[in-house]
């Protein structure tokens, strides 16, 4: 017996265990245990279902296999696998000497755990995932919060996603970016945080198979050429190709900067969301990155192997949307923005400061498409400095902000095949944050351009507007608005694809960002209590409307005209 006196304590006599039966053992301080006795070897469990913690001393053990007697959970008595179910129990290592049962129970807290409970939460938690058990996944993600950080949990979650994210991964990475944020800034408890973020890997993985590993040619920084030449060619694998080819130091952010700002730059994407997407996945490179240096830090090379791994196949993932993304200003009704995009290309850059007043600004953008493009025109006339731009960025934050509060509810009550919602109009809030972030980093060229872009998209809501915001029922505080954004996170199942990353926009556009409180909140209170979520009633109206429109909708025998 290894180390009897420093982790092996008596439990009881062998003779005391009866042979394939489960038997409740007390150890010491109390803690229950099953203890399975075959011949003269003894498998020790933890007595409480990992599902809704019943008694497995109850259950029935048969061919290695011991089942819980409530809902039929089922687990491998020699290691604890889950077998039918999605969590394992915990298996205590045991030894037998001289008919007496030893018996090795380490603590709870984390400085006691071993690396093998941690693994087994890690695997837990993917099983949980990939089986779209979104109360299981919560239950291992709080056990393994408990026993690593909690970042291990989301390192998790990115490695689902982006091992399936075949055209992208949407807003998947987004909503882990805004359940993160919200937990570091006390918005969120942990485990409203954890179900945030496993509800958002499960949306994302249901029914989607993983992917072979990404491939990688050699490149270097020049390459951005070819990179963009292969997007818009829809050569996704080569875009791919040639970004995991770079030097390791240079694959993660380098890319979203030096690469993918360009392309964002060309054409308002996926309704501005394409800009939000690669702002958050650049926030959650940064972690990466963070991790890897510490883990190299440490000696723990083989855990450093496995971040640069992940970070791969997140970067595969985010250029994979980036070609998959739609050119809404391509499409017939965006005619102002899309000249307003060319006519950018000869806008000159300029050092000159200039005076602009950023709210009054906003209420010009609170217009039509043309005419807040008209202000944008004015605002850079003699040249786009950084202090123009910084202004613009800031009344974008304003007016987007604004034009969510003042969202016309009657919007969300119409019978159309593309029903609009508040929550669709929150993409402009949440383009004008991440321009807020992303714009200073690039050349003034792309900046401009994503600060056209999101002009346009402000404008062209002008039609989802009332003219004045509704009044609150309340004052509107930092409180509130935190109360608020934690309502947007934890929405139902058919608002909750969209609504954490919005939550989030709001919440950093105040305190992040200086847009007023009381507008973030009204915003909030308009998107995430006032519209009602897309329940199954409103489904079956939009379905119908989209059926009948082919002339195969039948009506119901005796329906009144």
């Amino acid at each position: 017996m290894t180390d009897p006196v420093s982790r092996f304590r008596s439990l009881c006599s062998l003779s005391s265990l009866g042979e394939g039966r489960p038997t409740l053992v007390r150890a010491e301080g109390g803690r229950r245990l099953v203890c399975i006795r075959r011949g003269d070897s003894v498998d020790v469990l933890d007595d409480e279902c990992p599902h809704e913690g019943h008694p497995l001393s109850m259950g029935v053990y048969r061919d290695g296999v011991l089942t819980c007697q409530w809902h039929n959970w089922r687990f491998r008595a020699e290691d604890g696998e889950c077998l039918v179910g999605h969590e394992s129990v915990r298996r205590h290592p045991c030894e037998v000497l001289h008919g007496e049962v030893f018996v090795a129970v380490d603590g709870d807290n984390a400085r006691e755990a071993t690396e093998h409970e941690r693994a087994r939460h890690r695997e837990d938690l993917r099983r949980a995932i990939d089986r779209c058990s979104l109360d299981g996944a919560v239950r291992a993600a709080l056990r393994l919060s408990r026993l690593d950080r909690p970042w291990a949990v989301w390192l998790v979650a990115l490695d689902r996603v982006a091992r399936r994210a075949h055209m992208g991964p949407g807003d998947a990475l987004s909503r882990l970016r805004a359940a993160w944020a919200l937990y570091e800034a006390n918005v969120l408890s942990l485990p409203e945080a954890c179900a945030v973020a496993c509800a958002g890997a499960i949306d994302f993985v249901a029914g989607a198979r993983a992917m072979r590993e990404p491939v990688a040619v050699e490149s270097d920084e020049d390459a951005s050429a070819d990179v963009l030449v292969a997007l818009a060619e829809e050569r996704v694998e080569d875009a791919v190709a040639m970004a995991l080819g770079l030097r390791p130091e240079r694959s993660f952010e380098f890319v979203c900067r030096a690469w993918l700002s360009p392309w964002l730059s060309t054409r308002l994407w996926d309704g501005g969301l394409l800009l939000a997407r690669v702002e958050d996945a650049l926030a959650i490179f940064r972690r990466i990155d963070a991790d890897v240096l510490a883990l190299r830090a440490d000696g723990a090379l083989e855990s450093a192997l496995e971040r640069e791994e992940l970070g791969r196949y997140v970067l595969a993932a985010v250029l994979r949307g980036a070609a998959s993304a739609v050119a809404d200003s391509e499409l017939p009704g965006w005619r102002s923005t899309r000249q307003a995009l060319l006519d950018a290309r000869s806008m000159r850059a300029t050092d000159e400061a200039r005076a602009i007043a950023a709210d009054a600004l906003a209420v010009e953008f609170m217009g039509s498409e043309a005419q807040a493009l008209a202000a944008t025109r004015s605002a850079v006339e003699l040249g786009a400095s950084p202090a123009t731009l910084a202004a613009i960025e800031r009344a974008l934050g304003v007016a987007s902000v604004e034009r969510l509060a003042r969202y016309d509810l009657r919007w969300s009550r119409r019978r159309t095949v593309s029903p609009v919602r508040c929550i669709d109009v929150g993409a402009a809030a949440r383009s004008a944050r991440a321009l807020a972030v992303f714009g200073p980093t690039v050349s003034t060229a792309q900046r401009l351009a994503l600060s056209i872009a999101t002009t346009g998209l402000v404008g062209k809501l002008r039609r989802t507007s009332l003219d004045a915001r509704p009044p609150p029922d309340t004052t509107h505080s930092l409180a509130t608005l935190a109360a608020l954004v934690r309502r947007g996170c934890l929405a139902d199942a058919s608002l909750r694809a969209e609504s954490a990353p919005l939550a989030f926009a709001l919440w950093s556009l105040h305190v992040e960002h200086g847009v007023a409180v009381e507008a973030c909140a009204a915003a909030a209170q308009r998107a995430f209590v006032e519209d009602a979520p897309l329940d199954l009633g409103r489904i079956a109206e939009v379905s119908e409307l989209r059926t009948s429109r082919d002339g195969h909708g039948a009506r119901r025998p005796g329906a009144l005209e």
